[in-house]
């Protein structure tokens, strides 16, 4: 323990900020940090926060990538007594990655299932019967919807009968290449973390249709899917809500969207994430969150030093 120790003396030892996403591989190093007056700052994903973290209490900043995060947050701030400072950037992505191909109609519907995101689990331990990515409602809509067309990029194996109108594709090497596809992107998330592909895909100039809850219906939306239940589960310890939809009112508005022009929607699309998710905008942001911190930290400790000496 103490080499350990040593080693991350070294390591840290002439950071000003110790920066980490989501949650920290060693959290002693978190708490080490903050013995040694390091500003600790978090980019949280509310999947994988519990307020009984012991690393929790020696974060300084919480830079939410969510404004679901971030009201969270605030709320825990204010029941568990934390005094975290939090500021809210939303997620940048690389914008230049992502070729932006305009789309004229909507003839086929995307949808991004990756490796099908992971399934929560009830209090009494079983396993939801979904997954977070919503392929259950993709299969369903597509078998009420033969007149639809869907084309399902999947990185795992679809199990169970699979409509004749869903087009299936694999792995790919450059997932880029998963937006030259399609004219609207479908994706009926139970939850999301931060749901990359929904901001990726409009990036790309594929109009967005997504649940409609936070913080899927974060990202400006061409068209939401309506929530008809809630189901309250857990990943760890800690409980959270899952959007339930209903496969007949997911059809409906899938069919409201079908045929529709959608150039003016394909370059707002991608008009909006370069303006509100590129790194371009928001990567200053999170540098001047992490700047701003750090000096209210130096200052703090020169106000405790000028006391110290009177």
């Amino acid at each position: 323990m103490q080499a350990s120790v040593r080693s991350w003396t070294r390591f840290i030892g002439d950071l000003d900020c110790l920066l980490f996403a989501e949650r920290p591989e060693i959290p002693e190093l978190i708490l080490h940090a903050s013995q040694q007056g390091i500003v600790v700052a978090c980019i949280p994903n509310w999947e994988h926060l519990s307020p009984d973290s012991r690393w929790i209490r020696h974060v300084d900043l919480m830079i939410c990538p969510t404004r679901a995060t971030f009201t969270m947050l605030l709320d825990w701030r204010d029941r568990f007594q934390f005094l975290f400072d939090i500021v809210l950037v939303p997620w940048p992505i690389d914008t230049g990655r992502h070729r932006f191909r305009s789309r004229d109609r909507c003839r086929s519907f995307l949808y991004i299932n990756g490796w099908g995101g992971c399934r929560a689990r009830r209090f009494d331990g079983t396993l939801a019967d979904y997954s977070r990515k919503g392929l259950d409602v993709v299969l369903a809509t597509a078998a009420l919807a033969p007149e639809l067309h869907f084309i399902v990029c999947s990185q795992t194996r679809i199990n169970g009968v699979v409509p004749s109108n869903i087009e299936i594709h694999g792995r790919r090497r450059d997932n880029r290449s998963i937006y030259d596809t399609g004219d609207v992107c479908f994706q009926p998330s139970h939850w999301e973390g931060i749901g990359l592909p929904l901001l990726e895909c409009q990036a790309a100039g594929l109009p967005l249709v997504t649940t409609d809850a936070p913080p899927m219906n974060e990202y400006q939306p061409f068209a939401t899917l309506p929530v008809v239940g809630r189901d309250i589960v857990q990943l760890s310890s800690q409980p959270f809500v899952a959007n339930l939809l209903d496969p007949i009112g997911v059809v409906e508005a899938l069919r409201r969207v079908h045929g529709q022009s959608l150039a003016l929607a394909s370059l707002h699309a991608r008009q909006y994430v370069e303006a509100e998710h590129s790194w371009s905008r928001r990567g200053p942001e999170i540098r001047l969150a992490i700047d701003q911190q750090v000096r209210g930290s130096r200052i703090a400790d020169q106000d405790l030093e000028l006391d110290m000496t009177q």
